[in-house]
C-alpha cells in the first residue's frame, strides 16, 4: 500500500441535470461508485469521499467500500 492517499471530491449540486452526477449509470453502476473503485484498485490509502448537497442520496451507494 501507499502512503499517499486520494481525495475524490463529488459535492457538486448537479442542478442543470436535475439528478446527480454522481450517480449516472457508468459501465453498469454509479459513477461514484466506479470512481471508489478505481481508487481502491491503485493501492492507495487512505481514501476520503466529499459528499456535499446529495449525501444522503449517494451515500448509500458506497457504504460496502473500504473508504
Amino acid at each position: 500500500m501507499s502512503e499517499i492517499g486520494i481525495l475524490i471530491l463529488a459535492a457538486g449540486a448537479s442542478t442543470r441535470l436535475g439528478y446527480p452526477k454522481q450517480l449516472l449509470n457508468y459501465r453498469g453502476k454509479p459513477l461514484i461508485r466506479h470512481t471508489a473503485e478505481v481508487a481502491i484498485a491503485a493501492g492507495s490509502q487512505p481514501i476520503h469521499i466529499v459528499l456535499g448537497a446529495n449525501a444522503k442520496r449517494i451515500a448509500p451507494h458506497l457504504t460496502d467500500l473500504p473508504i
